[in-house]
């Protein structure tokens, strides 16, 4: 059995086999890749007709019979299919100095492009046998117009599979790009979300560096009588005076209110009750907000 894979030593459909060989896909329409033949004597395989109008089930293909599909219709640009008529005559010294079994031998490819062009679209109707003379027998005459036919419709196989080739080609390019800017645009926004989340952390850790202020200001709260400074120790607010207002702590005139035992007591008496009607308005709101 063959199985379709993806090689990347020829950057295209492939088709693998038991021995886990592979050959590309097109090779089963177009023998000459490279000047090299491939004959055709593969045994019956399923796989799905890719890219064939007219296709999309799986097909079976055989060697006595292989189905291209519906390729007669204009698609990807390239013309309708349909045979040309034949008008050229037989160059008959030409073929006769053809060694077709040194052909057959050495798989001299270039000789069969060379002829490929005179075999598939010379008239026969017309020829006879050039020792007797004698008209070419119809049999033979059909088989060889069959001969070009064939030949003619596998070289517009191997049109469309190039061309489709190439379409597939242009779309895979076409994604990829769209992957990277696909890509740079998520990395851009991962940076983005990485600034935000470093933002939010600072801002957390303002508000619970504020939410602590407020808490020590509302237990144990030493303001400045001098100025507008507060100080959530005594430590830091005796030093305070003694940097800033240095002529009122030397002079005295400070120490008794600063250090008056009554009044530190009254104005902890007078925080805590704004405290307390803070949060009694807080509640207030609150409530007129659920009822509202």
């Amino acid at each position: 059995m063959h199985t379709i894979d993806v090689h990347a030593q020829y950057g295209s459909v492939c088709v693998k086999n038991d021995k886990h060989t592979y050959q590309p896909f097109f090779l089963i329409f177009q023998p000459f890749f490279q000047n090299t033949y491939y004959p055709l004597h593969w045994p019956v395989f399923r796989t799905k007709w890719l890219g064939m109008p007219g296709h999309t089930t799986s097909m079976s293909y055989s060697t006595s019979g292989i189905v291209f599909g519906n390729m007669l219709a204009n698609s990807g640009g390239i013309p309708a299919f349909k045979f040309q008529s034949r008008r050229d005559s037989v160059d008959w010294r030409r073929f006769s100095a053809i060694d077709v079994e040194r052909v057959a031998r050495e798989l001299d490819v270039t000789t069969l492009q060379e002829n490929i062009a005179s075999i598939t679209f010379c008239n026969l109707d017309s020829e006879k046998c050039p020792h007797c003379q004698q008209p070419i027998d119809p049999v033979l005459l059909k088989v060889l117009k069959m001969a070009q036919l064939t030949i003619e419709y596998l070289l517009h196989s191997q049109e469309y599979l190039t061309a489709s080739m190439a379409l597939q080609e242009e779309q895979l390019q076409a994604t990829l790009e769209e992957l990277k800017r696909t890509k740079q645009e998520l990395d851009k926004q991962a940076e983005e979300l990485k600034g935000v989340k470093e933002e939010s952390r600072k801002r957390k850790k303002m508000i619970a560096t504020q939410q602590l202020l407020l808490q020590a200001g509302t237990n144990n709260y030493h303001k400045c009588q001098l100025c507008d400074k507060a100080f959530m120790n005594y430590s830091y607010l005796q030093a305070h005076i003694q940097r800033r207002h240095t002529e009122a702590s030397e002079a005295g005139e400070y120490g008794a209110e600063l250090f008056s035992f009554d009044e530190i007591q009254e104005l902890r008496m007078k925080l805590k009750e704004t405290h307390t009607q803070l949060e009694i308005e807080r509640e207030a709101e609150t409530q007129r907000r659920v009822q509202v």
